[in-house]
């Protein structure tokens, strides 16, 4: 029943002619406060950019109240709005984890960062949200043991809990502490996370896995510190193809730059596939692999490189299978420098985009960082944006988010629906957006042939249905019940004539 629910909102997908994705990210400094002399650089900003029209925009600057310099990857929740963290700020000076509508440029701060309910005391914190629909994080400082702790946050009660508090044995002090976002094995619910340093008897990191069902939490490898071995977990971990878990660390490997391993989270086995070095870059911090759909992964390593200059890091290549890299784009300065998070890509297009956190022909004296993306059917980079300050200094990841504008078609769509010029004019929603509860006015002509109503989400899950309108005047559809969001809704005459659709948006 699923796969045919998807199928028909496939179709109807297209009967929509959904616009292009939107890019959203933040910057660690920069925005509205900006001064080119003074601290207020670090304030930062959220910023869009439409990879379209090339445009970006700053839709949010942050301060001291509302937290000020992120350091995140937005995660987009399934309340369609954007949620991440700032290391500084809050009630407390501590940092927040903050949410922004992207429709209303409305930020709010849901969680203070404090020393007993855990800070940010080093490495990057990014949410994630599980099939449960908690959002995951953790926080490098603060906690019971001061060594860190994972918390959750519920986007409908609006209550943060720890889950669990870090101590010796899983992070062992400053820097050292649980670092990016959890992944979940989606079977068995397991979250699996990863610390810069700690982890008894060696100091150097640890893979783990926490059950949220128990609050239990597993080490399953204790990276060593000495020699080739790998050692400081910078980045997240990315599953591939192979049904392996992929990550970076910082340090170790031959020579001592770093190094891409694998993890098979059945056996609890690490293990070094790759080492960095030289011109295939070096010490990737704050680095996390993506897959694409060619199956290769594609990562970033923000030293390294062209040893003629100051090393501004790779763009490359993984191949999971024979366990080979291959550079595609070695970065120059001007074209951006210390390249750094996930890359993400496009699906439709299957371009790849990224940020580099400095460089640029804006040098002052290093640059403020650019936006790029590449192709990887011609292997063209092209450098896209570039932070002037005002527009932000210091940008972190990228995260693309469906842009849902809806344009009703003028001819036929492809469900058999037809549509006459002007009918689309029978049907006025309001309010829009509304706390859940809307109004329907359809022309009376319409409501003659006893219509049928329908409203989906974003992802094609029909949420409402009422066949057989007949009401003389107003038609209220009651969608209290569904969390904050655009849906799309579409009414249709029994004999399949299209009356109207279009885009509501509920916002509390």
């Amino acid at each position: 029943m699923k796969k045919l629910l998807f199928f028909s909102f496939f179709i109807f997908h297209f009967s929509f002619s959904f616009s292009q994705y939107m890019i959203y990210g933040t910057t660690e400094g920069g925005g509205i406060y900006y001064k080119s002399n003074g601290n207020p650089n670090y304030y930062g900003t959220i910023f869009s950019y439409n990879p379209m029209t090339h445009k970006q925009a700053v839709v949010f600057s942050f301060n001291d109240t509302d937290g000020y310099s992120p350091r995140t990857t937005l995660l987009y929740a399934s309340d369609s709005l954007l949620y991440g963290t700032t290391y500084f700020g809050g009630a407390h000076n501590m940092g927040t984890v903050f949410s922004f509508n992207p429709i209303t440029h409305k930020e709010t701060v849901v969680i203070n960062f404090d020393s007993a309910n855990g800070y940010l005391d080093g490495g990057v914190s990014i949410l994630m949200q599980a099939k449960d629909g908690l959002l995951y994080g953790t926080s490098s400082g603060g906690g019971k043991y001061g060594k860190g702790v994972l918390f959750s946050y519920n986007i409908h009660t609006h209550k943060d809990s720890i889950r669990y508090n870090f101590n010796d044995s899983t992070s062992a002090g400053l820097n050292a502490g649980p670092v990016m976002e959890l992944w979940q094995d989606t079977t068995s619910g397991i979250l699996y996370g990863v610390t810069l340093g700690g982890g008894l008897p060696n100091g150097a990191g640890v893979i783990y896995g926490f059950n949220p069902t128990n609050n239990h939490l597993t080490r399953y490898v204790v990276a060593t510190s000495n020699g080739s071995n790998p050692y400081g977990f910078m980045g997240g971990l990315t599953l591939a193809n192979n049904n392996l878990l992929y990550g970076m660390t910082e340090l170790g490997g031959v020579p001592d730059s770093g190094t891409i391993y694998s993890f098979d989270r059945t056996h609890g086995v690490m293990q070094k596939v790759y080492d960095f070095g030289g011109i295939h870059g070096a010490y990737p911090n704050a680095c996390e692999l993506l897959e694409g759909t060619n199956k290769l992964l594609y990562g970033l390593v923000p030293q390294g490189g062209d040893i003629n200059t100051r090393g501004c890091g790779v763009l490359f290549s993984f191949n999971a299978t024979n366990n080979t890299e291959k550079v595609l784009k070695t970065f120059q300065d001007t074209d951006g420098c210390l390249p750094a998070f996930r890359l993400i890509q496009d699906p439709d297009n299957g371009f790849l985009y990224g940020i580099a956190q400095e460089g640029g022909d804006f040098i002052n004296p290093v640059g403020y960082g650019v936006i790029f993306s590449y192709d990887i059917a011609t292997s063209t980079y092209s450098k896209l944006f570039e932070f002037t300050g005002y527009t932000g200094v210091d940008p972190n990841g990228l995260t693309l988010v469906k842009d849902t504008s809806v344009h009703v078609p003028k001819d036929t769509n492809s469900l058999g629906v037809s549509q006459k010029k002007g009918e689309s004019e029978k049907v006025e929603v309001y309010p829009n957006p509304g706390n859940g509860a809307f109004t329907f006015i359809i022309a009376s002509e319409a409501k003659q042939s006893n219509p049928i109503i329908e409203v989906y989400n974003v992802i094609g899950e029909k949420v409402y249905s009422q066949y057989q309108i007949t009401h003389a005047s107003n038609y209220q559809v009651d969608l209290s019940s569904q969390p904050n969001g655009i849906y799309l809704y579409r009414i249709i005459t029994q004999a399949g004539v299209l009356i109207g659709e279009g885009k509501i948006i509920i916002q509390r």
